[in-house]
């Protein structure tokens, strides 16, 4: 079953602003959106570095749990760097 970016990131917002405190998805959560979903990846950009270390090191375990119950199969998480237009980038290392 394919599922749409649109959809997906539209559900994973509704999830996590009932799972997460109001400034929590605010600040981290609310400025990030999801650019693609393939081969059971996906791939959320931030506007900044910070704001991808954060949702890295405290967030991405809780995300990956909401799209996997989304989608109803397992999903890696990659969070990259980027704004507006702009092509997301991976930091080093991702999807190495």
């Amino acid at each position: 079953m394919e599922i749409l970016i649109d959809k997906l990131w539209s559900q994973l917002l509704e999830r996590l602003q009932l799972e997460l405190s109001p400034p929590t998805f605010e600040t981290w959560i609310k400025p990030a959106s999801a650019k693609q979903l393939e081969n059971n990846c996906l791939i959320i950009c931030t506007p900044k570095l910070f704001a991808r270390n954060w949702l890295q090191k405290y967030y991405i375990n809780t995300i990956a749990h909401v799209v996997q119950d989304i989608v109803a199969y397992p999903v890696e998480v990659y969070i990259t760097v980027g704004q507006g237009n702009e092509v997301c980038q991976l930091v080093e290392g991702e999807l190495a």
